[in-house]
């Protein structure tokens, strides 16, 4: 009898325990956020994750979505696809994680998408532009940045018929960034009859440039253009300055941060790039993020304004959705009556996915400052 009572304690108290547990996991809302946090892209990836926890903060400040408190899996990718992809697996196996924002990378994006969309989990991709990345047919994905079938346009356009450059190279990582970005650009340039003088792909990692521009050297290039990130376009202008070549260096939102102006130097002054989030003068609103921001965690770099807004689109989804299943969530997103006004714009979704604003700003750098082009 006395056996009978301790194994009847015994099994009333795991159940309790398995009670407090299961109660547990659901007293909050998780969701991940996913960005390369260390290595050679980490400074950038921190800084979106920050804007990312800055919107969780205030949302928990305030009380917390459907009366419960934004739980935030903050996880690293390394910029790698195949790290990517393993993060991707981890986050799907958990059903207690709701949705996610991230990745940075184009090219890591498009490595895990596949496997997000079969898990139907909703993602908010606060960077990628690659443009193929929603051309796959998910309808889990939703992007907050302008794509690279607009941007290299756009920047084509800016160094043609702005600049009045005419005598172009163009440079490119080989990655799904970096050689889209470059594509695009090359197409418009060309449409606008622009004399391409040269396509080359250089090595993401490599660290000397001088063989590609030792070729380009001869051809007088007016402008180079580079698709790519900030640790090689760094380099690649800091080389050819110091090998006489003056050509105007023009990049995107992969060579936006202060790390560019750190490698290249001096010679990062006068460059020209365009980018995917407006500046703190742009509005009211863009200048109290900023302001909140550097009291928090410093100065911005580069993505947190689109990784702020990012987070706030999937808790605001959560919200209007009254409901943390993935399903109604991603209904929400296409939901025709979904808008998120945010520091970089008023956000809503096309049928694909993408956004439906086409932001984009240009920037030069001025006294190691990145200032917008007057």
């Amino acid at each position: 009898m006395k056996a009978r009572f301790i194994n009847l304690s015994l099994l009333l108290l795991v159940s309790l325990f398995l009670f407090s547990c299961g109660k547990k996991q659901h007293d909050t809302i998780k969701i991940a956020a996913v960005a390369p946090i260390t290595g050679d892209q980490g400074e950038v990836g921190q800084d979106l994750i920050n804007g990312i926890k800055m919107a969780v903060e205030e949302v928990n400040n305030s009380g917390g979505v459907l009366g419960k408190p934004i739980e935030l899996i903050i996880m690293d990718d390394k910029a790698d696809p195949k790290e990517a992809a393993s993060v991707a697996n981890k986050i799907v196996s958990d059903p207690t994680i709701v949705g996610v924002v991230g990745h940075m990378n184009s090219g890591t994006t498009l490595a895990v998408s596949p496997i997000y969309n079969k898990a139907g989990v909703p993602i908010i991709m606060p960077v990628p532009t690659n443009p193929d990345i929603t051309k796959q047919g998910f309808n889990n994905l939703f992007r907050i940045p302008i794509t690279d079938s607009d941007q290299g346009p756009a920047c084509a356009n800016f160094a043609f018929n702005k600049l009045g450059k005419k005598r172009i190279a163009i440079i490119q990582d080989k990655t799904a960034y970096g050689q889209g970005l470059a594509e695009e650009f090359q197409k418009k340039a060309a449409s606008l009859g622009a004399n391409i003088l040269a396509f080359e792909g250089i090595t993401e990692g490599d660290k000397d440039f001088r063989a590609v521009l030792t070729g380009l050297k001869p051809k007088k290039p007016e402008v180079i253009f580079f698709g790519g990130m900030y640790n090689e376009g760094g380099l690649i202008v800091k080389q050819a300055r110091e090998m006489g070549i003056d050509a105007l260096f023009i990049a995107a939102d992969g060579c936006f941060g202060s790390k560019f102006i750190e490698i290249a130097g001096q010679s990062a002054e006068g460059c020209i790039f365009s980018f995917i989030a407006p500046d703190k003068a742009s509005n009211q609103k863009t200048k109290e993020f900023f302001d909140k921001f550097a009291l928090k965690y410093g100065k911005v770099v580069s993505f947190a304004p689109l990784g702020y807004d990012a987070a706030n689109v999937l808790i605001k989804a959560i919200q209007t959705a009254g409901s943390t299943d993935k399903k109604a969530i991603i209904d929400s997103l296409h939901s025709s009556n979904f808008s998120y006004n945010g520091v970089i714009g008023t956000i809503s979704f096309q049928a694909n996915g993408d956004d439906t604003q086409k932001n984009l700003s240009f920037y030069t750098i001025k006294n190691k400052s990145f200032v917008i082009y007057q």
